[in-house]
């Protein structure tokens, strides 16, 4: 029988003075207008290591909830947390606004998709974003339209 491997420990990649600095200029709490969450809160790179985002103050925001959904798809950013941080909801409606349910459902589901077709968060969201926004698409229609803003891009 071969030798079960050791599981890899969680490696933090935020070094210790970094995010405490964060956890002062945030006060300990999310960023994010409305949102209350204060404890268990994540540090969130606003734009991914893998995509050149670097671990800097202004890369950083906190939140265990608004992290989550944006690695689904649902929320994306602009801005960073000195210059206005602002996020919209996956259908393009700012966020604090309630979002058209089919459709920012529909376009997490598209972004899902697309990221697992090996697209960048950025590059999914980039498409998406420019995908129209009508009541009567299909996913499939969402797909196909983000796949052509992609090619677009490329070339």
């Amino acid at each position: 029988m071969g030798t079960a491997k050791k599981p890899t420990r969680a490696a933090q990649t935020i070094p210790p003075a970094l995010r405490r600095q964060l956890l002062r200029r945030d006060g300990g709490r999310c960023q994010v207008p409305g949102c209350r969450h204060a404890t268990f809160v994540d540090v969130h790179q606003l734009r991914p290591r893998s995509e050149g985002g670097a671990n800097t103050l202004e890369n950083l925001a906190l939140c265990g909830a608004h992290h989550r959904a944006s690695h689904a798809g649902k929320l994306s950013s602009a801005g960073t947390p000195s210059k206005h941080l602002s996020l919209l909801h996956a259908d393009g409606t700012p966020y604090g606004h309630a979002p058209l349910p089919p459709i920012a459902e529909l376009r997490a589901s598209a972004y899902r998709a697309l990221t697992h077709l090996g697209f960048r968060e950025s590059e999914a969201k980039w498409a998406l974003a420019r995908a129209p926004l009508t009541t009567n698409v299909t996913l499939e229609d969402m797909i196909r339209q983000t796949l052509r803003e992609l090619a677009r891009e490329r070339h």
